[in-house]
């Protein structure tokens, strides 16, 4: 899956063939008082696309286990960023000047990412894998190049020869990232598909007033400082 804001492509592979592959994006003109779309309204309608998606394929083919690779946002590049200005990139000799991510666009996408995650609690009748992929280690996996660019990454996808698909950039993304099985994976399935804590940490939460109790605080003193503090005691008694 190559999740994003204004498209996110979903490809459905079995031993890498692609069997099926979708992308969409949200049609919402939910503004706020700036005129800016707001964002929460866009990947609640995205993340409704993407339950309905996966549940689909798992209904028509029968999959008992189906491993979901994320694709992970890369602070300040994408395609490019800080210091790639006018720069190309060494295997394909695409611009490498993209768009640049910063904290606020890299946050938003981390929580849309969370709330495809959160949806994939709700998916019936498959065991599901999930896993988190680095974008350089896709390309890696599916061109051979860790820096390819997106003309790479095209080329070497089942669209190469389909410039009438819109979204086939974000396609080639989402096969490439196929190509990765992840070091870890979250299982979400019977028992363990709603997370629970293993134990409470009492002493560290505490219960009702406890939380208002001051912790103690040990002050460490130095020999010197211990020395004289005992003389001062001492003299005290003399007196």
């Amino acid at each position: 899956m190559d999740p994003g804001l204004k498209c996110t492509a979903v490809v459905l592979t079995r031993n890498y063939a692609v069997k099926e592959a979708v992308s969409f994006t949200s049609d919402t003109n939910a503004r706020d008082g700036a005129g800016n779309l707001i964002n929460q309204h866009r990947v609640h309608d995205m993340s409704l696309t993407l339950r309905n998606t996966l549940q689909g394929w798992i209904d028509k083919y029968d999959i008992k286990t189906l491993y979901i690779n994320i694709e992970l946002p890369i602070l300040n590049r994408n395609r490019g960023g800080v210091g790639f200005a006018g720069k190309k990139c060494a295997a394909c000799g695409q611009d490498k000047s993209g768009r640049q991510v910063g904290v606020t666009t890299m946050m938003t996408q981390m929580r849309m990412i969370a709330v495809y995650q959160n949806v994939l609690y709700e998916l019936n009748g498959a065991e599901i894998l999930l896993g988190e992929v680095n974008p350089s280690t896709a390309k890696l996996a599916f061109t051979g190049r860790g820096d390819a660019g997106k003309a790479m990454m095209i080329d070497k996808s089942v669209w190469s020869k389909r410039p009438d698909v819109k979204d086939r950039e974000h396609l080639a993304d989402a096969q490439g990232i196929a190509r990765v099985l992840p070091a870890g994976t979250v299982t979400m399935h019977g028992d363990d598909r709603y997370p629970r804590p293993l134990r409470y940490n009492d002493g560290a939460v505490g219960t009702g007033p406890d939380w208002l109790k001051k912790p103690k605080v040990t002050v460490r003193t130095s020999k010197r400082e211990a020395y004289n503090k005992s003389r001062r005691q001492a003299n005290k008694k003399e007196k």
